[in-house]
């Protein structure tokens, strides 16, 4: 579909949509995030993120659209101890205070995904817009969902279908059309939800189409004689995408509870900036060169939510999903998105089955309240490519926990525990090219027994003011990349390879935190370490391949990540918002090597005014906010494209200056049809700076002026 057929669409979507029905505000409102959302991620009950012993925030309603962007990364970002790990808008990893990738776990409605996260790129499949609300647990995890959960959870939850009384209908509805300069992108998208007496529907679509990445036109390496200077600025080759996401959820409501079945499609067709070397006749520099990829991603859920007395609630869950990751060769000779999929070096199918039984009771022996479950993991994978990056073969996982919570008055305490087997095993029949596999037959299998466990306290000295803290025990199996990776990896233009003796992460990690909360005022503070055992990382070799690639190397040291943040959400008059974040993270590895990949000292503010009527306008806005980031120097060559620093090539950086950005947005919904329009511009002075944990840093500027223009219309 080209970008004229996508507008097409997108613009049909919010004109089919020009009259509000019946029954509607007009606002298509859905609750802004409040203190009253309940989630039982990383909590053994559902409960109030403030009443919870762990770290949780909640992103919904109104804030959610307001903060949603294309990423999962960059539309939690705004959170405290919240990072994104981009390159490029379709490629946002979240960050919890320091780890990322397979150390964050990512649940769909309480499932964990798989999205072949082992690559520094590699986002999470999943849309923001399709969700009802986000999840976002801080600290260990694995006491609920084993590996991987090493720094935190998220959990993506998706609307849940209506129901009415029986032989009534409901409905409702909301489309979307937005624009941003600084990506050239368009963006069209729906959502729905109906019902028909015990018979539910909720359904989303979203299509976007980005022409590329727009910096400030800045000084270029090559022509200015300064290596440590981009490569390219300006419009940036070789960053454009697509993407067709949809979301399906059926629901019928029993007199027990409710059942639904849920299908959600991903389809991601990009490009990824990289330096091309000079490597035919007459060339003598480099140029920017682009890597295609595909990413998709099929998610059929199948669930149950059955009070079967009045004290359990059982809910049993079955997953599937099917993940393709497709990508063309990169440096020395990379191929852009044109050449897919005859080109192809990469081509990696990975189908996980997930069956998890879960009971959640209420008080019984002692006043103990809390859930136990049985969760089966089973992952298939095949590697089909001429580039092993990661082989074929398949991952069993098989747990059991229990977790459980007693409160006395002012104070609430929780305990859990859980065990976890794990094997993960290579198969060379589904590993086209072999070469890189260990000789040894023995040494394609890795199984794990590993125990885990968690303990929570909370404790309201008044009806404001609170503590809390948790200490977890967390764990990570090396996964089948970590273990046998041999090959180049185009996005990131490095050869990597594997260690197949590693043993697994586990980490002890504790926090303390003050809170308050009042009818104007909410503010935490937080204090955390984690002391992690074999934490594995890549580390540059110095050397490289016989094309000029710079060889990585699987590696593991033990390592200790410490930190605060802080939050400050004040409302002193009912149309003044004032919004403060400020965090620090820190940690080294054995050998004294700052950890790789963590964020640099970041601060935020922003002041909000909001006027509920004004004229023929409804919930009027104007935001203004200020980003702030720290320098941050480079771990060396364990930091990916730290190859950057040590030596320097003729261009790029792996380090990064501080820098602060301005925001601002004005918002506002016409009071008769309920449509609503919002104007934001972020990096409003088109100032000139590179984010340390954007990975394009090495190669051009973060993105320029992005004026964004969104239009949603309810129905």
């Amino acid at each position: 579909m080209s970008k004229n057929e996508i507008r097409a669409v997108a613009v049909g979507l919010c004109a089919a949509a020009a009259t509000p029905a019946a029954g509607q505000d007009g606002a298509g409102n859905d609750g802004a995030r409040t203190l009253g959302d309940l989630v039982v991620t990383g909590t053994p009950v559902q409960t109030r993120p403030s009443d919870a012993p762990a770290d949780i925030d909640v992103l919904s309603g109104k804030e959610k659209d307001r903060r949603q962007a294309t990423s999962l990364g960059a539309s939690l970002d705004h959170l405290g101890g919240v990072e994104s790990l981009g390159a490029g808008p379709q490629v946002g990893k979240p960050v919890i205070r320091g780890f990322s990738g397979n150390r964050v776990r990512v649940l769909s409605d309480g499932i964990g995904l798989d999205h072949q996260q082992f690559g520094v790129r590699h986002p999470p499949n999943v849309d923001p817009f399709a969700a009802e609300k986000i999840e976002v647990v801080r600290g260990a995890q694995s006491i609920l969902y084993g590996s991987g959960a090493l720094g935190g959870a998220i959990n993506v939850a998706p609307a849940r279908p209506p129901s009415t009384t029986p032989g009534n209908t409901t409905g409702s509805g909301r489309t979307l059309l937005e624009y941003q300069t600084g990506y050239d992108q368009i963006t069209g998208a729906a959502k729905a939800q109906a019902a028909y007496g015990p018979f539910g529907v909720a359904a989303s679509f979203t299509g976007r189409d980005s022409g590329g990445l727009e910096t400030p036109p800045g000084d270029e390496a090559l022509d200015s004689g300064n290596p440590n200077d981009p490569l390219v600025t300006g419009n940036v080759p070789f960053t454009d995408y697509r993407q067709f996401n949809g979301d399906l959820n059926l629901g019928y409501m029993t007199e027990w509870g409710q059942v639904t079945l849920r299908y959600a499609a991903y389809r991601n067709q990009h490009n990824l900036v990289v330096p091309d070397p000079p490597n035919q006749p007459g060339e003598n520099r480099p140029r920017p060169g682009g890597v295609g990829q595909t990413l998709e991603n099929d998610l059929v859920q199948l669930k149950a939510d059955l009070d079967v007395t009045p004290t359990w609630t059982v809910r049993p869950k079955f997953a599937f999903s099917s993940n393709l990751r497709v990508a063309n060769p990169g440096p020395p000779d990379p191929q852009p998105r044109e050449f897919l999929p005859d080109a192809r070096a990469i081509d990696i199918r990975r189908n996980n089955w997930t069956g998890r039984l879960t009971g959640e009771h209420g008080p019984l022996f002692a006043g103990l309240r809390g859930r136990v479950g049985l969760e089966v993991v089973r992952v298939d994978q095949e590697s089909r490519g001429s580039t092993v990056l990661t082989p074929g073969g398949n991952v069993t996982n098989v747990a059991g926990f229990v977790f459980e919570e007693r409160r006395f008055g002012r104070l609430t305490l929780n305990a859990g525990v859980r065990l976890d087997y794990r094997k993960v095993a290579a198969k060379r029949g589904k590993t086209r090219d072999t070469s890189g596999l260990p000789a040894d037959d023995d040494q394609l299998t890795n199984s794990y027994v590993t125990p885990t466990g968690s303990v929570g306290a909370r404790y309201a000295v008044t009806d404001r003011l609170s503590i809390a803290s948790n200490v977890s025990r967390g764990f990570r199996a090396p996964n089948l990349f970590e273990l046998y990776a041999s090959g180049v990896h185009g996005g990131v233009a490095a050869f990597q390879r594997g260690n197949p003796d590693l043993d697994p992460e586990t980490s002890i990690s504790a926090d303390a935190q003050i809170r308050w909360q009042s009818d104007w005022l909410t503010a935490k503070a937080t204090g955390y370490v984690n002391e992690i055992s074999d934490y594995i990382f890549l580390a540059g070799t110095g050397q490289t391949t016989s094309g000029g690639v710079p060889i990585f190397q699987v590696s593991q040291q033990d390592a200790r990540i410490y930190g605060a943040d802080l939050t400050i959400d004040a409302t002193p008059r009912p149309w003044l918002n004032l919004r403060g974040t400020l965090g620090y993270v820190d940690g080294e590895l054995d050998d004294g090597t700052q950890v790789p990949l963590l964020p640099p000292l970041k601060a935020s503010g922003e002041v909000s005014l909001r006027q509920n009527r004004l004229g023929v306008f409804r919930d009027a806005d104007v935001t203004l906010g200020v980003r702030y980031a720290d320098s941050q120097e480079s771990a060396g060559l364990i930091e990916p494209f730290g190859q950057f620093d040590q030596p320097p090539p003729p261009f790029g950086t792996a380090s990064t200056d501080a820098y602060a950005l301005l925001d601002v947005s004005v918002g506002a919904r016409l009071a008769k049809t309920g449509t609503r329009l919002d104007v934001g511009v972020n990096n409003l002075l088109d100032t000139e700076y590179r984010d340390f944990l954007d990975t394009y840093k090495n190669i051009t500027l973060g993105p320029g002026r992005n004026i964004t223009l969104r239009l949603t219309q309810p129905f």
